[in-house]
């Protein structure tokens, strides 16, 4: 077993089960809403709702481009190749925006609130900020996760215990080396070694993190792939069915 509490392939399917159930009792236009993107601007500009089809490409291009990597991975022996694609398909998943921003939505309905895809939390100072970063969204799904008492979902909880922001900075930051570089058991995050890296250059952290094993990245890997296709197992159906209606709809008031 690896250092870190992973979440388990069970564990990544109730999550969802629980959050898209929660959406059969939901009124059809707000889920269409929470699940079809949209740009505020653009619906201002054109005095109209529409579906804003160019937040769908970078979805579909990450889906494309985490599968080819996967296809690679089945088919090489490099062990240090293997775990250089699995950090590069973690990161791509967790980096992306239109899942979590689904996730988001699908809490906000669930909780009587309107869905919108600008993401935000208000700050500390009572300031209102756009999640820019995965860290910010997933504290975001998990503030919503447990608003309320009567209504709990497991999925920002689960969302924790995949992030991982020490490899995503390291490795998304080239500042990581896997060790032994001959038959790697170890990834090492450089950034506590760098002056350069740290706010005070001649401090050194005082954390103690348990050190990532090759078996921790895969199982980080293999959970990011998980939720990944979880997601898309109970949003396409929906999202598709949804399409349709707006066409047809379209297509009658012509």
């Amino acid at each position: 077993m690896g250092n870190y509490n992973v979440p388990s392939e069970a564990e990544i399917q109730v999550a969802f089960n629980e959050l898209f159930s929660s959406t059969k009792i939901q009124n059809a236009t707000l889920l269409a809403k929470a699940l079809l993107p949209e740009d505020p601007a653009l619906n201002e500009m054109v005095g109209a709702r529409l579906v804003s089809t160019p937040q769908l490409f970078p979805q579909k291009e990450m889906q494309l481009f985490c599968k080819q990597l996967w296809d690679i991975f089945k088919n090489t022996r490099d062990n240090g190749l293997k775990i250089r694609i699995a950090l590069c398909i973690y990161c791509h998943i967790m980096e992306s925006d239109f899942m979590f921003i689904c996730i988001w939505n699908l809490l906000r309905i669930s909780h009587g609130l309107d869905p919108t895809w600008a993401m935000e939390f208000q700050t500390k100072k009572r300031g209102i900020k756009t999640c820019e970063y995965p860290q910010e969204k997933i504290q975001e799904i998990k503030r919503l996760s447990n608003q309320f008492v009567k209504l709990k979902f497991s999925i920002g909880i689960v969302l924790e215990r995949i992030w991982n922001s020490e490899v995503r900075n390291s490795f998304s930051h080239s500042n990581y080396a896997l060790l032994p570089p001959e038959n790697p058991t170890t990834f090492f995050s450089a950034k506590a070694f760098t002056p350069n890296k740290r706010k005070g250059p001649k401090t050194l952290p005082k954390r103690n993190v348990p050190p990532l094993t090759i078996e921790d990245i895969l199982n980080y890997c293999m959970a990011s792939i998980t939720l990944n296709s979880e997601f898309n197992k109970q949003y396409k159906p929906l999202a598709e069915y949804y399409w349709k209606e707006i066409m047809r709809k379209r297509n009658i008031n012509k």
